[in-house]
């Protein structure tokens, strides 16, 4: 898996065009709820603005139809893209499972964190912050060795989940 720097805003007409010329691209998006005129409305936001991962092995096809893709800023590490590590794809397509973008995580916080479910359940020792008031946590990622934090909707619960 390789990233594609896009223009901002972009990520969805690049993932197409890339769709379109027979390769996987992902962009890892999540619904959040944010508040807009005293209510809580849910909206669709792209995890990492300006970038679109290309689930695909590296030829010099892809290299240079993708490179020509409307959007398209660069590869990362032009001239010779680096693939993520092992850990990083199971990262990306973990949030991107199905081409579906990240529902808000039902969390646990007494006695201990705990993600219910979700792509993100059992990954707990990834988040960095969290913020009830927002609704959202924080979870560090790295993508190609640097680290990013990424904000996702979250509904907290003090109570544990009673289990049958």
């Amino acid at each position: 898996m390789y990233v594609v720097q896009c223009m901002s805003g972009k990520e969805a007409d690049v993932q197409s065009e890339i769709f379109s010329q027979g390769y996987t691209a992902r962009v890892p998006a999540a619904v959040r709820p944010e508040r807009c005129g005293g209510k809580w409305l849910d909206r669709l936001r792209v995890l990492m603005p300006g970038y679109v991962f290309v689930d695909s092995p590296m030829h010099d096809e892809l290299y240079h139809s993708v490179k020509g893709v409307d959007g398209v800023i660069r590869w990362l590490n032009p001239g010779r893209p680096e693939s993520l590590s092992e850990d990083e794809i199971a990262f990306i397509r973990r949030l991107t499972a199905n081409n579906e973008p990240v529902l808000p995580v039902d969390i646990e916080t007494k006695p201990h964190l705990r993600i219910h479910s979700g792509p993100l359940a059992g990954l707990e020792h990834t988040i960095v912050d969290l913020n009830r008031r927002q609704h959202r946590i924080y979870i560090c990622a790295k993508v190609l060795g640097e680290g990013l934090t990424l904000s996702i909707g979250a509904y907290f619960r003090e109570t544990p989940v009673e289990r049958h």
